[in-house]
């Protein structure tokens, strides 16, 4: 809970954006940050803290879409009341 609230703090224009973006972007979106981590990870890599470090602004950022993308798709499910 400690790290939710540290960064659940989207601006009013990412929520806009992030909430809006089609399920083709989101998907790509994602494909992207992977292939930033993967370009610079080797199979044969020790991961240390560095590698936290390198990557810790990239997996806040992608958390974050991912709590106000879910939040969205909750929001519209909730208007059925399945």
């Amino acid at each position: 809970t400690e790290y939710a609230e540290a960064i659940n703090h989207p601006s009013k224009e990412q929520f806009t954006k992030w909430s809006h973006d089609s399920l083709k972007e989101t998907v790509y979106e994602s494909y992207m940050a992977c292939n930033k981590i993967y370009d610079k990870t080797k199979a044969d890599d020790k991961l240390s803290y560095r590698y936290n470090f390198e990557f810790i602004d990239l997996l806040n950022e992608q958390l974050l879409k991912g709590g106000v993308r879910l939040a969205q798709i909750i929001n519209y499910l909730s208007l059925f009341k399945l």
